[in-house]
């Protein structure tokens, strides 16, 4: 049976929540989230000697920053040319430029301070196979051939999967999340500063001239905060209305005959990532992504897995699953991310969300935004691009059948759980009415412990769906997500689920 956790976290030599602290009563800035995007602006404020405490309510290993695929790259499928096609050419170059600042800050940062995160320097290589696809591919091409990035249209490569036309960006890198991010941890902490792990953010509070952030232990005065959880868990600013929660999943195979080494991505058809990987016993395993859906509404993902086996075996042979994990991501309607204040004029409280699939790359150039004002320092050129306060009218579209999904859900996702009567069988979960009140319930594997927690998400009241695969509760309205016994592991909800009694 292959590992369920992320292949970046097995080797951490220490718990993360070694890192904690005693909670400061005041601070320059409060950072809330400790993930790529929560750790990188952090980062960057110690170095302008800005005092920053990063409060994290999980224990690191949680991050969905971890349990990724973890490419650094410029290319992000054909996101410059489908940015360029909503919100014009202009827009589409900063938004190039904006990563390759990412990748510079990266990749500098590791030199620097030689990080021992197992950076390797690939090709990264977008592919398709519809012809349809060929002028998005070239116009592609031309945005970052325009914006001075060493990229190729190919013809087909030796490779054993479909792949009849590509693009490559040379010089891109993979590497190990978890390994970097531990190494800011203790970077932040030598400057003097706090990462404090187990520590849920609950609410924030105006004050004149500062904020009052309100954690789980106690209050933090701070100058400003900027929210960097993957969505916003305050919901003054609309986001979850703004960005659609996306999962995604990954197994790690020792196949017979991996590809060229090089990382991989199709932007059409069937939707693969491909990268080379080892694990903590040096065995070189193929990491393979897909079969994306939005989260809560996977169905059975027992059978995602399934599918990204089969698909791996048929074109590397498959000798063993040695990992597979889950990444959560979130999406926006132009292609962009949100960075900056949380509303209008309200430049206290800045946030960093709708990072689509590409974090790494875009956590630094969303930093970079968000602490300008606070270091006075020049605004960087894309931070119009990134404004958070935008409504992407050319990306309404999705913005429109994601508020309509949401309704469907909302209103509809009570129908099944009028007909469940009986305990779900092991590994399994169903929402329940008792007594009038829904009520998740799931059957573990190991025991077959019947668990009862809410069965309403907390956030804005979604009908909770279980996901087999990860055996968590999934909210299919804004991505929430929780364990079985209802702990939170992810917002945009901040409280757990409450137990129920099974009578």
């Amino acid at each position: 049976m292959p590992s369920s956790g992320s292949i970046w976290t097995e080797d951490r030599q220490r718990p993360v929540t070694e890192f904690g602290g005693a909670l400061p009563a005041k601070a320059s800035v409060v950072v809330v989230g400790a993930g790529m995007c929560g750790l990188v602006t952090a980062a960057m404020l110690a170095d302008h000697g800005v005092d920053v405490v990063v409060v994290e309510a999980g224990i690191g290993s949680e991050s969905v920053s971890v349990r990724s695929s973890a490419k650094v790259s410029l290319l992000h499928e054909l996101s410059a040319a489908r940015v360029a096609q909503r919100r014009g050419r202009r827009v589409a170059l900063d938004y190039v430029s904006a990563n390759r600042f990412g990748y510079d800050w990266i990749a500098r940062y590791v030199e620097e301070r030689n990080v021992e995160c197992e950076w390797e320097q690939r090709d990264a290589v977008t592919y398709v196979n519809d012809p349809s696809s060929f002028d998005e591919l070239q116009a592609e091409a031309d945005l970052y051939s325009t914006a001075g990035v060493d990229v190729s249209v190919d013809t087909p490569r030796e490779v054993s999967f479909e792949l009849t036309r590509s693009i490559t960006a040379r010089n891109q890198a993979q590497f190990n999340p978890a390994a970097f991010l531990d190494h800011i941890v203790n970077d932040i902490a030598a400057d003097g500063n706090q990462v404090l792990y187990g520590t849920r953010v609950r609410g924030i509070a105006r004050k004149r001239g500062s904020v009052i952030v309100q954690t789980s232990v106690g209050d933090i005065v701070a100058g400003h905060v900027i929210v960097a959880t993957g969505l916003p868990f305050l919901d003054r600013g609309m986001h979850f209305a703004r960005a659609e929660p996306q999962s995604s999943y990954i197994v790690a195979c020792e196949v017979e005959s991996p590809p060229e080494q090089a990382m991989y991505l199709a932007a059409d058809g069937v939707k693969r990532s491909i990268r080379t990987a080892t694990t903590i016993d040096g065995t070189e395993v193929l990491l393979v992504g897909g079969e994306g859906h939005k989260t809560g509404q996977g169905g059975d993902t027992e059978q995602r897995y399934r599918t990204l086996v089969a698909w791996a075996n048929e074109y590397f042979g498959v000798r063993a699953v040695t990992h597979r994990f889950m990444a959560q991501d979130f999406m926006t309607g132009d292609h962009m991310p949100f960075a900056g204040p949380i509303t209008p004029g309200n430049n206290r409280v800045l946030v960093a969300t709708g990072m689509n699939k590409w974090g790494f790359s875009n956590a630094p150039a969303v930093a970079a935004v968000n602490i300008a004002g606070i270091v006075d320092g020049e605004s960087p050129s894309w931070s119009r691009a990134f404004a958070s306060t935008r409504i992407p009218l050319k990306g309404l579209p999705m913005v429109v059948k994601a508020g309509a999904n949401v309704a469907t859900h909302l209103i509809g996702g009570w129908a099944g759980a009028l007909t469940k009567k009986s305990d779900p069988a092991p590994g399994q979960g169903h929402v329940r009415f008792e007594s009038g009140r829904p009520v998740a319930q799931s059957t573990s594997c190991t025991n077959s412990e019947v668990l009862a927690v809410d069965g309403k998400c907390p956030h804005l009241g979604g009908a909770l769906a279980w996901n087999p695969a990860e055996q968590t509760w999934d909210c299919p309205l804004h991505g929430s997500r929780f364990e079985a016994d209802g702990r939170l592991l992810h917002g945009p909800a901040v409280d757990d689920l409450r137990r129920r009694s099974n009578e």
